[in-house]
């Protein structure tokens, strides 16, 4: 399987957003700041891991299929 470089960009960025969702970092920012940081910005990281994972799992498992004619 070819190694998909931005899939790993994007698995660096919100591999930060998880650490940033378990943290107070943006809480330290303001208010309003630490809100649209926490709530808004993070909250694709984890459903951007589920579903990367998923298409690569069931990309292996389609590569060992065997079809019935």
């Amino acid at each position: 399987m070819v190694r998909n470089n931005s899939i790993d960009i994007c698995r660096l960025f919100f591999a930060y957003g998880v650490v940033a969702i378990h943290n107070t970092l943006f809480v330290e920012l303001g208010e309003n700041w630490g809100y649209v940081g926490t709530y808004l910005f993070t909250r694709f990281s984890v459903p951007f891991f589920f579903i990367v994972s998923g298409y690569f799992f069931f990309k292996k498992c389609n590569k060992f299929n065997i079809k019935n004619n």
